[in-house]
């Protein structure tokens, strides 16, 4: 079954592959082409799932997207701004196959300020995700500040103003947090509710490394 797991997400890989290189095609080298409805850089967009797809895939040049995809939505609003960030570094780091550089760090935190003036939930969700996942992943004394603002994203996604797939995410690493302050019954109870809500749902949709 674990064979059959690998073989169904590594097909869908090759899906986000596909679809993110015709997006690319048909965008033309144009960063605003197609926007206006969801998104104001489909481009942008479409090569960070282009490389997401290569680095599961173990293809090279994934690096190379995630730096266009970063610098074509430099000017973007700050929910296609977020999302890029998100879908590139905030996934790579959350998987280990990154590390948080300052200057990623930094872009990130940028953006959080331009979500906190635009009002937008998602814009909210994904900025704040952005720069408490990173934080995490550095060796600092930003811990509590980053699950706080985890905590903010965490309440959005319950009232449903934000994805609720970043409730297990956030629960993973709360969990992580309990075990370290050495309340190991309130870790393992958090983790069986959060494994439990997943298999519920039909499964894990991130694994994040912690």
């Amino acid at each position: 079954t674990a064979a059959v797991s690998v073989k169904h997400e590594t097909a869908e890989m090759h899906d986000v592959l596909r679809l993110s290189q015709n997006a690319i095609d048909l965008a033309g080298g144009d960063a605003t082409r197609g926007g206006g409805i969801a998104t104001s850089s489909p481009l942008g967009l479409a090569l960070a799932f282009r490389g997401l797809a290569r680095w599961c895939l173990g293809i090279s040049g994934w690096r190379a997207d995630f730096e266009h995809a970063v610098e074509v939505v430099k000017t973007a609003e700050s929910v296609t701004h977020g999302g890029v960030l998100y879908y590139t570094y905030t996934m790579a780091i959350l998987h280990g196959v990154l590390l948080p550089g300052e200057a990623v760090v930094h872009e990130m935190t940028e953006v959080l300020a331009e979500a906190e003036q635009s009002g937008e939930d998602v814009a909210f969700g994904l900025a704040k995700s952005n720069v408490a996942f990173a934080l995490l992943h550095q060796d600092g004394d930003s811990r509590a500040y980053a699950l706080e603002l985890l905590a903010q994203v965490r309440d959005i996604a319950t009232r449903r103003r934000y994805s609720r797939t970043a409730i297990p995410m956030i629960d993973t690493f709360v969990a992580q947090d309990r075990a370290l302050r050495r309340d190991l019954d309130g870790a393992i109870e958090l983790s069986r509710a959060t494994l439990g809500d997943e298999i519920e749902g039909g499964g894990a949709i991130f694994i994040p490394m912690v």
